[in-house]
């Protein structure tokens, strides 16, 4: 049978028709099995209905491909930056890192110190009067080596100062131009709050310095001393002195304050005019 263009165009629509009512068919099957979802990573994944559960089809989906997963934050410990990566231990166990040693003494709290007036022994701390009986001196300061005695009311000694430091294991002679009257100060030793003492550093050898008086000799200060009742005059700073307790060497002079130190062995002592001190 021979079709005219009129038929050929009229088959040609049928089967058209056909094939869209097929389509709309075959997608409405298949409509109540598929979705679409956003997901945070900013990109849209279409998952079968069968695969979803009730908390999302995102997390399923993800796990099966292990390039799509989010990392699991949670199983990174975070660090604090400001935390040390060592902290010392302070409980008293353990080995510690730390190689420097410091002496108990030097960081042990001072308590007090053990002195002698005039051979009367006594303990005392900052603020005390001594002698207990007759109040003439008032504990300035006490540190890891040495006391400071003050004069009360106001007294000086025969150099004009008004206070005398004695170190540990010294013994100083001071008189008080007021009333006339020498004191032997002694400092046994010190006393800190853990126990200690530095009394096993005190010792003496029996040996008395004594600075005379301050001079100037063409235009240079000098000190007249005496070591063991033997006078040496007008010694300038650097001057080395042979005396019977040894070798005795001038460190500095101090006009304002009618001092003088000097080095013995290698001990450095302080001497003032009208003072002793005892080594």
């Amino acid at each position: 049978m021979t079709l005219t263009r009129r038929s050929k165009a009229l088959v040609a629509i049928a089967l058209a028709l056909a094939v869209a009512a097929a389509l709309a068919v075959g997608l409405e099957l298949r409509g109540d099995e598929t979705q679409a979802s956003t997901g945070d990573q900013g990109y849209t994944i279409t998952t079968v209905a069968s695969d979803t559960t009730a908390t999302g089809a995102t997390g399923d989906i993800l796990a099966a491909d292990p390039a799509k997963e989010q990392p699991v934050l949670d199983k990174f410990e975070s660090k604090n930056p400001f935390r040390p990566l060592y902290v010392q231990n302070t409980s008293g166990t353990g080995t510690s890192t730390s190689t420097d040693t410091v002496d108990s003494g030097a960081t042990a709290q001072v308590t007090g110190a053990k002195i002698k007036v005039n051979g009367a022994a006594m303990t005392v701390d900052v603020g005390d009067q001594v002698p207990a009986d007759a109040p003439v001196f008032t504990v300035g300061a006490v540190n890891s080596n040495e006391v400071v005695f003050k004069l009360m009311d106001d007294d000086e000694f025969e150099d004009g100062s008004t206070s005398v430091t004695v170190g540990v294991g010294e013994s100083v002679e001071v008189t008080n131009q007021d009333n006339g009257t020498t004191y032997t100060l002694a400092v046994v030793e010190i006393l800190f709050a853990d126990g200690s003492s530095s009394a096993t550093t005190a010792s003496t050898s029996g040996h008395t310095f004594e600075a005379l008086s301050i001079n100037t000799v063409d235009g240079v200060a000098t000190v007249t001393i005496e070591v063991d009742g033997t006078v040496y005059n007008d010694k300038k700073v650097g001057a080395v002195v042979s005396t019977t307790a040894g070798d005795v060497k001038i460190v500095a002079i101090n006009e304002g304050t009618q001092s003088a130190a000097v080095l013995w062995g290698d001990a450095n002592i302080l001497l003032y005019v009208g003072s002793s001190v005892t080594k």
